[in-house]
């Protein structure tokens, strides 16, 4: 079971995975069609219950629409996700968003 939901990322449709287990993640694909300004940042990240890593490259600070409220937001950018937008912990507990 998930809890998505869309929202605006500049004028494109996302849908948006909220994840507690994540962190605040973009998939590349939809910055690089946003045309959205980012910083280049490679890091790597473990993957949750596994040894295995992935990296992001980059982060972007952009606001992200979501029913009708704009959050302000720092997103790490991550190639090959599922969704177009990953709403971790982080994201929930700096809005003061409960599920």
């Amino acid at each position: 079971n998930e809890v998505s939901t869309t929202g605006l990322l500049g004028e494109k449709e996302v849908s948006c995975l909220i994840d507690t287990g994540a962190i605040t993640a973009v998939k590349e694909e939809v910055i690089i069609d946003s045309g959205l300004p980012y910083e280049r940042d490679i890091r790597a990240y473990g993957l949750a219950d596994t040894s295995a890593t992935t990296k992001s490259i980059g982060v972007v600070n952009t606001g992200l629409m979501g029913g009708g409220t704009m959050y302000e937001t720092r997103l790490r950018i991550f190639p090959n996700l599922s969704h177009d937008v990953y709403l971790g912990f982080d994201f929930l507990m700096k809005h003061g968003l409960n599920l």
